[in-house]
């Protein structure tokens, strides 16, 4: 349950990020090094989301859904 708990909270901040950067991209300021900074945010979060699942699912502790 925790680990489904740390990848929900990783894809929140994921979403946060991007939300953040629309924000700066649709704002009047025009201030483009804060939008760059969500969006490397949002890089390397999803960097380590999918590293992290990638070692969860070779350690065994997530399984896929076989369901079709």
């Amino acid at each position: 349950m925790g680990i489904k708990l740390l990848l929900f909270i990783i894809l929140l901040g994921i979403i946060f990020s991007l939300g953040s950067a629309l924000v700066q991209m649709l704002g009047d300021n025009g201030d483009s090094e804060k939008m760059m900074k969500s969006l490397a945010v949002r890089v390397g979060l999803s960097f380590c989301f999918v590293l992290l699942l990638f070692v969860l699912f070779q350690m065994g502790l997530i399984e896929p859904n076989q369901a079709p």
